[in-house]
């Protein structure tokens, strides 16, 4: 299977652009972030506690488990 160049120019350009999209959203501070942080300033009772996290992301990750029907 050959490429022609304008295929190659084509996909390496996409490529990057991906990329590129993936480390400016990655840097960017979430929703989720800017929330808290500003809730945090104004008021430290609104901070979420770091176990409340935690727990909240093993009850997501059972249920996904769940509905993948990982568990038979």
């Amino acid at each position: 299977m050959s490429i022609d160049k304008k295929q190659l120019a084509a996909i390496t350009s996409a490529v990057f652009t991906y990329i590129k999209t993936q480390e400016e959203a990655a840097s960017a501070p979430s929703s989720f972030e800017q929330h808290y942080v500003s809730s945090f300033v104004v008021n430290p009772q609104n901070y979420p506690s770091v176990w409340g996290l935690a727990g909240r992301n093993a009850q997501m990750t059972i249920r996904s488990m769940m509905q993948m029907r990982t568990f038979k």
